[in-house]
Order: structure tokens, then C-alpha cells, then sequence
């Protein structure tokens, strides 16, 4: 009875002993854990910082040039454009997002636009450069230089163009 209650007490002291350890082993983890964790959140954090100061850097860049940056899917609508399309044909970005790039093309030379572009989405021009009349706000027209490549996915299929638009 008495050796069965030692043996029992051992046990239990060796439990509590172990139990300790185990403590003791799960604490420094958690501890290491908490460290990587407050690193990785400083990191991010720094990351972060730095895209928002690039992305003001870009930002800056592309709505202070004089040229106009511009994006559109393949159907030939607007996705992109930065400020200076404003100054240069006097339509406001926001008005224009969304509407076709041949809208704002003198008819005169929608039907060599349609052809470049057209070979573009096709891939069968890698890029083109040529100078055309946009049409502006008050109705007259500007001579521009554009130049326009395809704009690829993740697959690599043409999602549209993109490109730049000089005021001539």
C-alpha cells in the first residue's frame, strides 16, 4: 500500500517536474514566436512605408510630364490617363475613362488608328509610332504623336495597349 502510494507521489512529482519543462520549453517558444512575429510586423511595416513613398514618387512623376501616359483594353477603351490629357485636349480624365480612344481621333484619321490598333491587339506589330489629329474640347483638333504597344496579362494574352501621346 505504502510503496503503491510512493510509487504514486514519484509519479506526480515527476509529472509536476516535467510539466514545468514543458512549460518552461513552451514559454521560450512563444516567446521566439512573438519576437519573429513584432520583426515581421516591423518589416512590413517598413515595406509599406517605402511602396506608399514610391507609389507618391510615380505618382508625381506621371501627372507632372507633359506627355499624355495612357492605357486601354483591347476593345480600345480608356483605362488610363493622366493629367496631362486634360491640358492637352481640355476633356477631363474622368469624363473620358471608359469611353473609346476613337472618340477623341479627328475622322479623318480614324480608319489609319483602327488599322494600328487593330495590329497591335493582333500581335502583329510590336509597337507603332505615328502622328494624328485628337480632337479637343472646344472642337478644334491637335497634332499628336503617339506611341502604343500591346499591353499583355498574366498568360500572356493582350489585354490592351499602352503608351504615350505628345502634344506636336
Amino acid at each position: 500500500d505504502i510503496t503503491e502510494r510512493k510509487r504514486a507521489e514519484q509519479e506526480i512529482i515527476d509529472l509536476n517536474a516535467n510539466l514545468e519543462l514543458k512549460i518552461k520549453e513552451r514559454t521560450l517558444k512563444l516567446a521566439e514566436t512573438n519576437a519573429n512575429l513584432v520583426s515581421e510586423m516591423e518589416q512590413r511595416k517598413w515595406v509599406s512605408a517605402a511602396l506608399a513613398a514610391s507609389e507618391k514618387s510615380y505618382r508625381t512623376v506621371v501627372e507632372n510630364i507633359s506627355e499624355i501616359i495612357f492605357q486601354t483594353d483591347a476593345e480600345g477603351s480608356w483605362l488610363f490617363l493622366n493629367k496631362s490629357w486634360e491640358n492637352v485636349t481640355g476633356f477631363t480624365v474622368a469624363d473620358s475613362i471608359g469611353k473609346l480612344f476613337l472618340d477623341y481621333i479627328h475622322p479623318a484619321d480614324r480608319d489609319l488608328n483602327i488599322e494600328l490598333f487593330i495590329s497591335l491587339i493582333a500581335r502583329e506589330k510590336e509597337y507603332c509610332k505615328h502622328q494624328i489629329r485628337y480632337i479637343t474640347k472646344d472642337g478644334s483638333f491637335r497634332w499628336v504623336e503617339v506611341y502604343a504597344r500591346a499591353g499583355f496579362d498574366d498568360n500572356n494574352n493582350v489585354n490592351g495597349t499602352y503608351g504615350t501621346i505628345q502634344d506636336i
